[in-house]
């Protein structure tokens, strides 16, 4: 599992968020077979040098057939690196960084919101976010950047105005958070106790 993570990291990086151009041509035979080989192995017996080849496959060129799940897969790899390299951050994440942190919500016609919860992300809410926001002195974009915070912007066919949605995987520091102000929990030592590494400033 140490390898995995270690090529997980160093892929993460530079795999750019799937935007897919209107035209794309169709993957080669090699790339369709890396992407079934990684779909059916467990993630902890993957070889690592087959990480960073898929999270760059484009999943337009994919036949239909593998897309949601090659999406599903990506977004799993991608938050486990996320996980993993955010347990080797101090307390305050971004002591020292000024720079702006970036920012994105994805558009959606629901199908990305099904595949997010299929890898073990949890809807939060909009005043929750806000709360999150002011226990652990980070942005709403500064908790995309350094934790799991994913943005989601939902319009399904026949409905007139899209929806915001905001999840987060429940294995996330900031989960922990999450379930503290649900419970009313307020914000002393033991508070924070449970959720080391949760906050940016």
């Amino acid at each position: 599992m140490p390898l995995i993570l270690a090529a997980l990291l160093a892929a993460s990086a530079a795999a750019a968020p799937a935007k897919a151009p209107p035209k794309v041509p169709p993957a080669d035979a090699d790339t369709v077979k890396l992407v079934e080989y990684v779909l059916r192995t467990p993630t902890n017996e993957l070889a690592p040098e087959t990480v960073p080849p898929f999270l760059e496959i484009d999943p337009a060129s994919l036949p239909e057939r593998l897309r949601d799940r090659y999406s599903g897969k990506r977004v799993e790899l991608e938050t486990l690196a996320k996980l993993s390299e955010g347990k080797k951050k101090p307390f305050i994440r971004r002591l020292g960084n000024d720079a702006e942190a970036r920012c994105d919500y994805e558009e959606d016609d629901g199908r990305k919101l099904g595949i997010y919860r299929s890898v073990g992300f949890e809807e939060i809410y909009e005043d929750e976010v806000v709360k999150l926001s002011d226990r652990t002195k980070c942005t709403t974009c500064e908790m995309q950047e350094e934790f799991t915070l994913r943005m989601l912007i939902v319009k399904k066919k026949g409905e007139k105005q899209p929806t915001k949605h905001y999840l987060l995987h429940a294995k996330d520091p900031l989960f922990a958070i999450v379930g503290a102000i649900r419970q009313g929990i307020g914000t002393g030592t033991n508070f924070f106790g449970v959720a080391s590494g949760a906050q940016c400033h």
